[in-house]
């Protein structure tokens, strides 16, 4: 018998795992795809180095620091700011002047949102720069789409860049996310810099792994069935440890043994191109705010990071919420037509890669927190949770979540 088995070796899993065994845990990681990292994946396709889905990183959050080497993953930046897609073909650039000064004229006076907007977004930072993560996480929960209500920004700004940026962070296009996701995220990207790591996505759980006793790992291992301490597997492998961490996405084992599980849950396809000749040339997301939009955004993945693309290539990434149930081809042909506005003809040149559909791509979030108390973990005396839907929809929400539901079962163990 282990002293603790862990069901999931997403990022929280992992984290768990770390910490149970660096405090002399017996502890394994059961996972049930063939190798771990959850929805932190990144595959090698003809050359081209796919993340599952359009994931960026910032070193700004606080958890990763604990976890990861962030000089080893050769973080490569995206400028501060975004390209706006806008009606009639226009592609508009607004950029963070207090991070890019030379950006100052054309953002402050382009017709993105008035003066006033502008102003206020700078006032906004800076409150946001101020602020402690707990302050954020403390505060009575609304809307995004009510928050910036509040705070006075007109509806032209909001339709031109709060709501085209943040859908493609929340991938949710009504910005109904608590406005404390929307706080942490912006003081997040105010503090670090948008950026991909070098060699793929999946370089994070591949740091962590190594930190794991390469014994204690089993993969191709899905859990059927738990009951009291002990573990079924769909190979008919029976396991059992007095303590069991529940480490699944929120409508899997969490949601059939977890209590009060959030499982609602935001859906999204990247589809992924190449081609000889960048659309963008500029270190920049795309953001769709255009009248009926259909995608979210566009990112030319190897402007930023050249290692995901052979020489002479270029990944394009874009980025569609909801998830699609039209097939490869009704699916392209809409991409490519709606991106024809603002690239010209050249588009239907390009090549297909591939089209990632996530069903469960980030928890819903109009309930968020930071820290919570220990019992959130807790199911009974045996059995425990976590994973980013018990905190909130991040990398580092991940982490922590795992760190901490670990910390409680340490602790449980030396009672």
């Amino acid at each position: 018998m282990n002293d603790v088995i862990v069901v999931g070796g997403g990022l929280s899993g992992m984290t768990a795992t770390i910490t149970l065994q660096q405090n002399n845990v017996d502890a394994i990681i059961l996972e049930s795809t063939e190798r771990l990292g959850g929805r932190v994946k990144t595959d090698l396709i003809d050359g081209f180095l796919l993340n599952r889905g359009f994931h960026v990183f910032n070193p700004s959050y606080p958890e990763v620091h604990k976890w990861l080497d962030i000089k080893e993953l050769d973080l490569k930046h995206f400028l501060p700011g975004a390209l706006i897609l806008a009606d009639n073909g226009k592609i508009k650039e607004f950029m963070d002047v207090s991070r890019k000064w030379s950006a100052l004229f054309p953002s402050f006076f382009s017709n993105i949102g008035n003066f006033q907007d502008k102003t206020k977004l700078l006032f906004l930072r800076n409150k946001l720069l101020a602020a402690s993560i707990n302050d954020i996480f403390s505060s009575e929960e609304m809307s995004t789409k009510e928050y910036l209500k509040k705070l006075d920004f007109s509806e032209t700004f909001v339709k031109n860049f709060f709501q085209p940026f943040f859908s493609g962070v929340f991938l949710e296009n009504n910005l109904s996310t608590s406005q404390r996701m929307f706080e942490f995220t912006f003081k997040m990207f105010c503090e670090g810099n948008t950026s991909l790591p070098s060699r793929g996505i999946e370089q994070i759980p591949n740091q962590l792994s190594k930190k794991l006793n390469k014994k204690s790992i089993f993969c191709n291992e899905k859990v059927v069935s738990i009951d009291q301490n002990k573990i079924i597997t769909e190979s008919g492998h029976e396991y059992s440890a007095k303590k069991i961490i529940i480490a699944t996405e929120a409508t899997s084992l969490a949601r059939i043994h977890g209590k009060d599980i959030n499982t609602n849950f935001k859906s999204v396809n990247c589809l992924y191109f190449s081609t000889n000749v960048s659309p963008l040339k500029k270190n920049l997301i795309a953001i769709n705010a255009s009248k009926n939009a259909f995608i979210n955004n566009v990112a030319v993945i190897s402007d930023i990071a050249p290692d995901y693309a052979p020489k002479s290539k270029s990944l394009i990434s874009v980025s569609i919420n909801n998830l699609s149930e039209e097939s490869d081809e009704i699916l392209i042909n809409k991409v490519l037509n709606e991106l024809q506005n603002w690239f010209g003809l050249s588009v239907h040149y390009w090549n297909f890669i591939k089209c990632y559909r996530i069903r469960y791509a980030l928890p819903q979030q109009r309930s968020v927190n930071y820290s919570i108390n220990d019992d959130k973990f807790k199911i009974d005396d045996t059995r425990y949770i976590c994973g980013d839907h018990i905190l909130n929809g991040s990398i580092d929400g991940a982490l922590l979540s795992g760190r901490k539901c670990a910390e409680l079962v340490i602790k449980d163990l030396r009672k």
